[in-house]
């Protein structure tokens, strides 16, 4: 099972981020664990008693490393983030060795009453997740929330029916950042580099191929899908200078290498991996039925 951790930026009681946040929460399928992390308690952190005990901070700390995924739902002050998010991201960072966010992959949602929805909260949230070496994918991480005080019904359930797809649609897409995020290293290893040409490369939603000067000969759109387990090719593309040497054939090959290696079936959308499955009958019994 996999842990989400909720962080809200926002310490008021009944404020509309946490409200949004539980709408948000509800959206994860029952396999994952939610926990919303409080960080209301935390205080200031001071590097003169960074080395003394500190029980909330060690509690704070062991809540976002333990999360295999973090959320941040936050309003916008003065056109940034709140200083309350400001230092629990401060407090996860230290000490420097030891950051609890380094790697961790990260959803970002603003808020506002107003139309741009938290714009400078978000982007300024963004830059310092980054600066932490945070996985941060775009589909993800650029939702602002304008009108936030009129997207709930009285029981503070979400009713905007646009927005609720625009979540539903983020937080699939950051399901199968955080699921590839904890195999990539073994599906680095799946496809390997068995070319003494070319190097794959594995990202959230792309297989790369690259020559050895670092310069793209072709790639994949793909999306990983759970309940039930399957990876949709969304397409495939080619270098032009490489057209005609067999590198479609390559990249559909080192899915089938995926699926094999990881118990995948295969949803191909694009006319070449429909193509590719449909002549190759060795591979019929990966594809979804």
């Amino acid at each position: 099972m996999k842990k989400i951790g909720i962080i809200v930026g926002s310490l008021r009681r009944y404020s509309w981020a946490k409200a949004l946040a539980k709408n948000i929460a509800i959206i994860f399928p029952a396999e994952f664990q939610i926990e919303f992390i409080d960080i209301s308690r935390l205080g200031l952190f001071n590097e003169d008693i960074e080395s003394q005990p500190n029980a909330e901070w060690d509690r704070f700390r062991d809540q976002v490393r333990s999360s295999d995924g973090i959320v941040f739902v936050t309003p916008e002050y003065n056109r940034s983030i709140p200083g309350g998010l400001k230092n629990a991201l401060d407090v996860g960072s230290r000490p420097t060795s030891k950051s609890v966010w380094e790697g961790k992959p990260a959803m970002i949602v603003s808020t506002s009453t107003g139309r741009l929805g938290g714009y400078n909260a978000s982007q300024h949230l963004k830059d310092i997740a980054l600066g932490m070496y945070m996985k941060i994918d775009g589909g993800t991480s650029d939702l602002n929330i304008g009108g936030v005080a009129s997207i709930f019904d009285n029981n503070l359930a979400l009713k905007d029916k646009g927005i609720a797809q625009l979540l539903n649609m983020s937080v699939r897409k950051f399901i199968s950042q955080v699921v590839v995020s904890s195999i990539e290293p073994a599906i680095s290893q799946a496809v390997g580099n068995d070319s003494d040409k070319f190097n794959f490369a594995f990202l959230p939603h792309q297989l790369h191929l690259s020559d050895l000067k670092g310069n793209q000969v072709a790639f994949a759109d793909i999306e990983l899908k759970f309940e039930p387990d399957v990876i949709i090719v969304d397409h495939i593309e080619v270098d032009d200078k490489y057209r005609g040497q067999g590198i479609a054939k390559l990249m559909a090959e080192k899915i089938v290498t995926i699926c094999r290696t990881f118990d995948l079936k295969v949803d191909p959308q694009c006319e070449f991996a429909v193509d590719f499955f449909e002549r190759n009958q060795q591979y019929h019994d990966l594809v979804q039925r």
